[in-house]
């Protein structure tokens, strides 16, 4: 986002930015797969930057989610989105998605039980069922009564 100018000078690259604001969508997001965000940089220093976490945020309406920061530095869990019918994707909450892996895992007998369940869980089947039922949560709980 940021070069270094033949003069030494530290300058932003307009066009990627111009790129991103032409071809977002309404909801757009920007998810960085990055170590946590520093607050500022100093000169040379590599990414993630702060300035270009600055730059996203002037073009999308939600901060930037950072995957080593999400939803917090020191207990950092995945970025799941689901896709709602009418909404596209969005953003689930983790602890919905925690609660949902917790009651699919008491569904199907627990901890060390041979079941298909457990086959299917393992290999995140069912995960999508949970998914899909956050994101109807989320859905629902957006809409103006």
């Amino acid at each position: 986002m940021y070069t270094t100018s033949p003069a030494g000078k530290e300058e932003l690259c307009r066009d990627l930015l111009d790129d991103f604001e032409q071809h977002k969508g309404d909801g757009a997001r920007v998810v960085a797969s990055s170590l946590p965000i520093p607050v500022s940089n100093q000169p040379g220093d590599n990414p993630p930057h702060a300035k270009a976490k600055a730059r996203y945020e002037e073009i999308v309406d939600d901060p930037v989610l950072c995957t080593a920061e999400y939803p917090s530095v020191e207990d950092p869990r995945p970025i799941v989105f689901g896709l709602v019918a009418g909404e596209g994707l969005v953003l689930l909450p983790v602890e919905e998605l925690e609660a949902d892996r917790a009651a699919e895992r008491v569904a199907l007998g627990g901890p060390g039980r041979q079941s298909g369940g457990w086959l299917l869980l393992g290999l995140g089947l069912t995960g999508v069922g949970a998914g899909v039922a956050a994101a109807r949560r989320a859905a629902r709980a957006r809409r103006p009564d």
